[in-house]
């Protein structure tokens, strides 16, 4: 199911520890899931080091006029997919 069917947004982005930005995230369909993935690159493409990182997702609902943000802390090792 799509987001625009409920007229909802989500924006996913990457930080490293020190707050500052490292990417923004598309989304990615395919038939039944909304999801995203990030390959280890910053805004300019070239690769980040291995560390840990705060991923930061926003969820805009038109209907309710609300949103809710979620920060996790997520860990990327190169060279792996976890």
């Amino acid at each position: 199911m799509q987001n625009s069917e409920r007229d909802d947004r989500i924006e996913v982005e990457i930080y490293n520890m020190r707050g500052q930005f490292i990417k923004r995230l598309s989304p990615n369909n395919d038939d039944k899931t909304l999801y995203y993935k990030w390959d280890g690159s910053n805004y300019m493409n070239k690769k980040v080091s291995t560390g840990s990182y705060i991923l930061h997702a926003i969820l805009y609902s038109k209907m309710k006029g609300s949103k809710f943000s979620q920060n996790v802390k997520i860990y990327y090792l190169k060279g792996k997919t976890l």
